[in-house]
């Protein structure tokens, strides 16, 4: 594999919805199986999903899911899973970052 690319490190806000496209570029896509994130710190383990209509992975998390991580500084790694059972880590210790939500939205304003 050439190369696989998360743009930046992640930033999750405690219960916003988390979105970020993964690009593995070198290989045919046809010849992947999956792709995944991981983060043992967070015990988070998630397969991205393929969006065909701009060729990249997606990493989504639903604001459920980050609502209930503890703010942390941490890693991640992006491993993807070859035809035959071949691993191979597209972006090994990501940086992570969970931030507490400090300023919500008060039920009033909305």
């Amino acid at each position: 594999m050439e190369q696989c690319r998360c743009q930046s490190d992640i930033v999750i806000i405690q219960g916003d919805t988390y979105q970020k496209n993964v690009i593995v570029d070198g290989v045919f896509l046809s010849a992947i199986e999956g792709v995944y994130f991981s983060c043992g710190k967070l015990n988070l383990s998630k397969k991205l999903e393929f969006d065909g209509s701009i060729n990249k992975f997606v990493l989504i998390l639903s604001s459920e899911e980050t609502a209930s991580l503890k703010p942390v500084v941490t890693d991640y790694d992006i491993t993807v899973k070859f035809e035959g059972n071949k691993v191979q880590t597209g972006v090994f210790r990501g940086k992570l970052i969970v931030s507490e939500k400090n300023n919500p939205i008060h039920p009033e304003a909305i």
